[in-house]
């Protein structure tokens, strides 16, 4: 997963937002065709093509780093490899629908 470094950008006195068009910029690169980044000291930026997506994706990352953190403590972790990862991906692309209706609903009744 990429990095991304504020202070390339902004400069050491940086406030750690995406607030003008050349962080935005750098952002983006970083991102490349990646669909998460790390953005140190901040969290992470997630990206789609739609908004049940992106929420899917991010809370998934977050999810998944915890899982992927838990499991290097018990040692070796083979990791998906490209192909693995693509066709994962798919599948979940497919399945968006699903959690983002009862995160709806969840949302709906904490009101």
């Amino acid at each position: 997963m990429p990095v991304f470094e504020i202070r390339d950008v902004a400069g050491q006195g940086s406030n750690l937002l995406v607030s003008n068009p050349q962080i935005g910029a750098a952002l983006a690169k970083v991102l490349a065709a990646n669909t998460v980044a790390l953005m140190r000291g901040h969290g992470s930026v997630t990206v789609g093509t739609s908004i049940p997506q992106v929420v899917f994706r991010a809370y998934y990352a977050e999810m998944n780093a915890r899982l992927q953190a838990e499991a290097i403590k018990l040692g070796t972790v083979t990791y998906l490899t490209k192909e693995e990862a693509a066709a994962a991906a798919r599948t979940n692309d497919a399945l968006v629908a699903r959690p983002w209706e009862l995160w709806k609903r969840k949302a709906m009744k904490t009101e």
